[in-house]
């Protein structure tokens, strides 16, 4: 059996106000009870703190004054992560989500050529994945990770240049999506709640358009919830 790698990125202390390290040790032992064949990657600032059996990357000042959050790109090159074998799976996602089911999001089967993610059915533009949760194989989407280190300025400027995204070097997960789109493979949209205490009404629209279900009636059926602002 094939080798599934789940890999996070965490710097800082606090993400939506909860302690960093928390949500690591959440998301991690989660998934560790509840999948198979499962090694942890996590590219930290602080490796001492990190889950004993996750394999830990020191994240250095300058690279995360250079990369930010666009660092999960690392992620795309095989020879970046230990112990990835030929024909193994990679899962890169957040540390902000609250996970109430792992199992079919962690081990959803993944083709050669697929691209699988959150169908980010609260979107308002034509990207149709979450940067919350990618998965595919290994060794197929290496490009990903050298496009964007061929010019790493132009991409973290571009989307804000163009006026896809509001706050300037924001934008990863369009840029992951214009490498991926034509292989892209979206898991149910009923998977995944979102949460924001501002645009529950607009998410109840937005989610009845586009998936016919009800927003507050699924809400607590999700097998993960995603938080723009945690109470």
């Amino acid at each position: 059996m094939n080798t599934t790698h789940v890999c996070m990125v965490k710097y800082g202390h606090i993400v939506q106000n909860m302690p960093a390290d928390v949500l690591v040790h959440n998301t991690c032992d989660m998934i560790r009870a509840n999948s198979e064949n499962t090694e942890f990657h996590i590219l930290t600032d602080t490796p001492n703190s990190a889950p004993k059996y996750a394999n830990t990357y020191q994240l250095y000042p300058e690279i995360i004054a250079d990369h930010e959050h666009w660092t999960k790109i690392f992620f795309f090159n095989p020879e970046f992560i230990r112990g990835m074998g030929e024909g193994d799976d990679t899962i890169i996602l957040d540390i902000d989500m609250e996970w109430i089911d792992p199992w079919d999001v962690i081990q959803w089967d993944v083709g050669d050529d697929e691209f699988v993610s959150t169908n980010r059915w609260w979107r308002d533009n034509d990207c149709l994945i979450s940067g919350n949760f990618y998965k595919f194989k290994s060794h197929n989407w290496k490009h990903v990770f050298e496009t964007y280190m061929s010019d790493v300025s132009g991409y973290r400027n571009k989307y804000y240049d163009d006026g896809t995204v509001t706050v300037k070097g924001h934008g990863e997960q369009y840029f992951v999506w214009d490498q991926v789109k034509d292989n892209v493979v979206l898991q149910p949209p009923d998977w995944c709640m979102k949460h924001h205490p501002d645009k529950y009404d607009l998410y109840a629209h937005r989610y009845k358009e586009r998936t016919g279900g009800d927003y507050f009636e699924d809400f607590h059926n999700a097998k993960w919830q995603y938080y723009n602002i945690r109470p």
